[in-house]
């Protein structure tokens, strides 16, 4: 006995190849009409495709209808047709060569031509299983590797990253600004060594579905950083997309303009924790010592200038309390103390400080 994938049970049992197709074309249909009873062999011509139709089909159109069809429709169109000419794949080089000079004698602005069985992909076949062993055998070659490639790929993946959760106490900064007059919170959360682990977006006017999409996108990103995405990935993406509200940027040091929210908040967070001062309109250098610092470098700065008033004999240069530095800035000051007189008076002067009280500046004339 032959092997399963061999094993035939017609043949088997003794039928010969003709008693078997006999018996298929009977029990399956020959899926043509030639051949049907009551249907006269000069009918055929009106069931003609463009290649043969059935299992035991012999007739198809000649590639002469194809290029007539369309040379008679072409004057009534502006551009080429869109109808392929059909060839047997007993197509000769001097078949393909007529058809050009016929489509061309036709006047017709462009013509496509298949030979039947030209490439082993095609969508419809007119061969039939078995008619063509060397065509099957080469088909059989070319669909192995690319079943192999599917199967491994229908293979569900695995993903071995793990969610970093931040500490229950995190430090990390509060940035407000205007863009186009509407208010934007952006609060940060921080890992133990000051990697940005969360975000939360707020923006209070504009409506309960806008606030909530964006306190979902925060989410989502959140969840991205935890999980170890990049601060790059989100950076790339974001920053310079284009919607409303944008324009002109109030209350940033850095950022002075915005195509969107969303490339605001990431030129912000590109700024404070990689040092991309490149996607900021103003640069560190064009600013002095007041530039905007994250929450630990703000406490580091005011305890390193207390300990400097500690160790100074002249009262004129103390730094004020924080709450007095707060009070001014809430009266449109910039909050830090005047280097000549002490005074919490100092404003903003191009990119140097002048102070109100005394007139002197930080470099400035």
């Amino acid at each position: 006995m032959r092997s399963a994938p061999d094993f035939d049970l017609l043949t088997y049992l003794g039928f010969s190849a003709p008693e078997i197709e006999a018996a298929e074309v009977y029990a399956c249909g020959s899926m043509g009409i030639e051949g049907a009873p009551h249907v006269k062999k000069s009918h055929y011509a009106v069931f003609d495709t463009a290649t043969p139709s059935g299992r035991t089909a012999t007739r198809s159109i000649a590639w002469q209808a194809h290029i007539a069809m369309m040379a008679a429709t072409q004057p009534f169109v502006t551009g080429a047709i869109s109808k392929t000419i059909n060839m047997p794949d007993s197509a000769s080089f001097d078949d393909v060569k007529g058809a050009y000079m016929t489509a061309w004698k036709s006047m017709l602005k462009s013509i496509a031509l298949y030979r039947d069985g030209s490439k082993l992909s095609q969508p419809l076949s007119s061969i039939a299983t078995g008619a063509n062993p060397l065509a099957e055998g080469l088909l059989a070659l070319q669909l192995a590797p690319k079943a192999a490639e599917t199967q491994q790929q229908e293979q569900p993946a695995t993903y071995a990253s793990v969610r970093h959760s931040l500490p229950n106490r995190r430090s990390g900064y509060t940035q407000k600004a205007k863009i186009g007059g509407h208010s934007v919170f952006l609060r940060t959360g921080e890992y133990d060594d000051g990697r940005l682990g969360e975000i939360f977006l707020d923006m209070h006017k504009e409506g309960a579905a806008f606030r909530s999409l964006l306190n979902s996108f925060a989410i989502a990103v959140s969840l991205g950083l935890q999980y170890g995405v990049p601060l790059d990935e989100y950076v790339d993406a974001f920053t310079f997309s284009r919607f409303e509200p944008n324009g002109m940027v109030q209350g940033h040091e850095y950022i002075k303009m915005a195509t969107s929210v969303l490339d605001y908040v990431f030129r912000d967070l590109a700024i404070s924790y990689q040092d991309r001062f490149d996607l900021g309109q103003v640069k560190p250098e064009d600013l002095n010592a007041t530039n905007m610092q994250n929450g630990k470098a703000k406490r580091e700065t005011e305890r390193l200038a207390q300990e400097a008033a500690d160790r100074s004999p002249s009262p004129m240069i103390a730094v004020r309390p924080k709450d007095d530095s707060r009070k001014a800035r809430m009266k449109g000051y910039e909050g830090d103390p005047c280097p000549v007189c002490g005074h919490l008076t100092l404003v903003r002067n191009g990119t140097c400080l002048k102070c109100e009280t005394c007139g002197s500046t930080t470099g400035c004339s």
